[in-house]
């Protein structure tokens, strides 16, 4: 039963990924260069388009190439007079795409045929470049040594050819939800085979993913219900979650309700985050008291004399059975923390 659902996960998965090749096909200007300029007729063209690539077995991200970019604009062709009710429209498309078909077969470049090929090099395999998937893989690795290895995935540099609204309204998210599938089916691939991953995986800005409230789309909606999810059910994989927020009230609150340990820096002490953190600490007047006495880092008069200190709540406190919080200060430098902690730094992050 268990392999059952191992296998429809992993079906979604691949379905998830010719999601993410339409979509990108549909920011970067693709079906608008093919004479579709409506963005709703773009969306229903785009759909026809994910059926052909999911549903056929022939299709695969290895071999996109010219064959493969005609078989969609025949079957655009095929399925045009379905998206339009009038016969003005259905010729000016299918005039885009004898075009398009001619400028191909003929070996000339095409808009549309360029905003194809740039897409397809985003999927396709080549030296030192690692899908989600092979990422996660290498995170999760058991080592010989016992050292785990830290992967810091950033996603704060963009394709110089994607502009940075595109980036990081549709790119990046659809980035974070394939990362989380590739998790989560490890973590259960991983559990099936009665091993513990013992990962933790930490989100910087976790407001943005996993906002309180309504996320502002359908995939960013997706990501943080993923995340709601994680934080339920993964504990039992060995796959922890720590999320980053400079702010406590705008983070969701069943997200923070199931964290079992959490730390409190300096600058909630005021409006909604000073409330939500009063209920949180449940009613410890001389712990509030305490935190509000915290020193802003940033009004200390050189770097070496920078005050981090936090509270804390949770099994990392020796007085957590009787709820009370735990107060410390942290290292004011990098090299400290690394040094005093014994870590190793191989290479660059990536």
């Amino acid at each position: 039963r268990f392999r059952g659902a191992a296998h429809l996960y992993r079906k979604s998965y691949a379905e998830n990924k010719w999601e993410v090749f339409i979509e990108i096909l549909t920011e970067f200007g693709f079906f608008f260069d093919l004479g579709i300029k409506s963005s709703s007729y773009q969306a229903a063209v785009a759909d026809y388009v994910e059926d052909l690539m999911r549903d056929s077995t022939k299709y695969k991200f290895a071999g996109l190439n010219d064959q493969v970019f005609l078989d969609v604009l025949d079957h655009i062709d095929a399925n045009i007079h379905r998206v339009y009710g009038e016969g003005k429209g259905i010729k000016r498309v299918q005039g885009f795409l004898s075009e398009a078909r001619q400028d191909v077969e003929a070996g000339k470049s095409h808009p549309a045929k360029v905003k194809w090929d740039r897409t397809v090099r985003f999927f396709k395999a080549s030296e030192g470049t690692r899908s989600p998937t092979q990422i996660v893989r290498a995170a999760l690795a058991p080592s010989r040594s016992g050292k785990r290895r830290m992967i810091v995935v950033d996603l704060s540099q963009r394709p110089p050819d994607i502009t940075q609204g595109v980036w990081d309204m549709k790119i990046k998210p659809l980035l974070i939800d394939r990362f989380l599938d590739a998790l989560i089916r490890e973590a259960e691939a991983a559990y099936q085979e009665e091993r513990s991953l013992n990962t933790l995986v930490v989100l910087d800005k976790a407001h943005r993913l996993a906002p309180q409230g309504r996320a502002k789309n359908e995939r960013a909606e997706r990501i943080k219900s993923k995340l709601v999810d994680g934080v339920r059910t993964t504990r039992k994989y060995g796959l922890g979650w720590m999320f980053l927020s400079q702010t406590l009230s705008s983070l969701d609150i069943e997200i923070v309700q199931q964290l079992r340990i959490s730390f409190f820096g300096f600058g909630l002490s005021m409006g909604a985050e000073y409330q939500k953190l009063r209920e949180l600490v449940g009613g410890q007047k001389e712990s509030i008291r305490l935190y509000q006495r915290f020193r802003d880092p940033q009004s200390a008069f050189d770097p070496a004399s920078k005050e981090y200190s936090f509270m804390t709540i949770g099994p990392v406190s020796p007085l957590s059975f009787a709820g009370t919080p735990l107060f410390f200060n942290a290292f004011n430098t990098t090299e400290d923390f690394i040094n005093a902690n014994r870590f190793t730094i191989q290479g660059k992050l990536l």
